[in-house]
């Protein structure tokens, strides 16, 4: 446990090398109307004006690594700023954006740079244990800004399970959430961007290699993790950095620990050391024979729940049970050939 904790709660490596800017203050109110026109009141929606002022200052210098902006781009919401921001938008390399979730995004060209978003906040995962990195094999922010970086793309095999590069990969991660704003170097949108001048003061060189994160990172996109609470836009960096490092991948140890514990179990089954559970199933009488299999199953369910555990807590990874499952019946049949061989 105390490899664990150190695990998690490790210094992010690159904090020096992302730049934070909170739109979080900066609003415009805009008019909502319902299908059939009729106006239903305002919505206060990021003020694209000011985010067109940015990208403008970010596409004068493009070193920067990538750009995740998470600010709701709704054509639900429109503007008389957002054909330029589109526009801008698609000229600009390595840049992900969020998927709307209605009505669709402002400009249909959009669609190609744009990921989904997921934090688990369901009663079982409210302490944020793991990101999926595709929904409905549509690829995640975190994981689209990957692949335009890192020139990488995850291929499904079976399952849970994806081949990146010739690597075997996981659909989903523990994120260790170590990437944290410092308060003193976020950057506001409104104060520092647009009144303040601050990346045009910087100079060219100011923004190499860094990953510039975009997104209301002081209120309304806060989730709760086992870190406490976290923005949305923190959760997708450190997703893009947790897979820039490689997280996602299912290692050697991972593989020879899994291989190891089903061999001993698969070996144990087929040797038949469970006597308890096989007289019980050979009684003439069912109830016994029921409790033998509810014995069974019961004993089965304990066993196969240690490949998670281990696998989540050594090396930040989230298998699913399909996975333990073809694990297991492999190793299964191979240690059933070895017995048929030796007789």
């Amino acid at each position: 446990m105390a490899k664990v904790s150190k695990h998690i709660h490790k210094e992010c490596r690159e904090a020096g090398d992302v730049v934070y800017i909170d739109v979080t203050y900066d609003k415009t109110l805009i008019p909502r109307v319902r299908q059939d026109g009729f106006p239903i009141g305002e919505v206060a929606i990021t003020d694209r004006h000011k985010l067109f002022y940015l990208l403008q200052q970010l596409s004068a210098d493009t070193s920067y690594r990538g750009i995740i902006l998470d600010v709701s781009l709704n054509a639900s919401t429109p503007t008389d700023a957002d054909s330029a921001l589109a526009g801008l938008l698609c000229q600009m390399p390595r840049t992900v954006i969020s998927h709307a979730t209605e009505r669709g995004l402002i400009d249909a060209r959009l669609q190609q740079m744009a990921g989904q978003t997921a934090y688990p906040t369901g009663a079982s995962e409210a302490g944020f244990v793991k990101y999926p990195l595709l929904q409905d094999d549509e690829e995640s922010m975190p994981l689209k800004l990957y692949g335009l970086t890192e020139g990488r793309k995850l291929r499904h095999i079976v399952g849970n399970l994806y081949l990146d590069g010739w690597a075997l990969a996981c659909g989903n991660l523990f994120t260790t959430l170590t990437c944290r704003v410092p308060s003193t170097d976020t950057l506001y949108l409104g104060d520092d961007i647009v009144e303040g001048d601050f990346l045009a003061m910087q100079g060219k060189g100011f923004l190499r290699d860094k990953v510039i994160v975009i997104g209301a990172i002081s209120e309304g996109d806060i989730h709760n993790s086992y870190a406490g609470d976290i923005s949305g836009p923190e959760i997708n960096l450190n997703t893009y950095m947790a897979l820039k490092h490689g997280q996602h991948r299912i290692g050697f140890l991972t593989l020879m620990m899994l291989a190891g514990f089903f061999y001993l179990l698969s070996f144990s089954i087929v040797r038949s050391q469970w006597k308890l559970t096989d007289r019980l199933q050979r009684s003439r009488w069912w109830p016994l024979r029921a409790g033998g299999l509810i014995l069974s199953g019961f004993i089965y369910s304990i066993l196969l729940k240690i490949p998670f555990l281990l696998n989540y807590l050594l090396f930040g990874q989230v298998l699913t049970f399909t996975t333990v499952a073809m694990g297991f019946l492999i190793i299964n049949k191979i240690v059933q050939t070895n017995k048929m061989n030796k007789r």
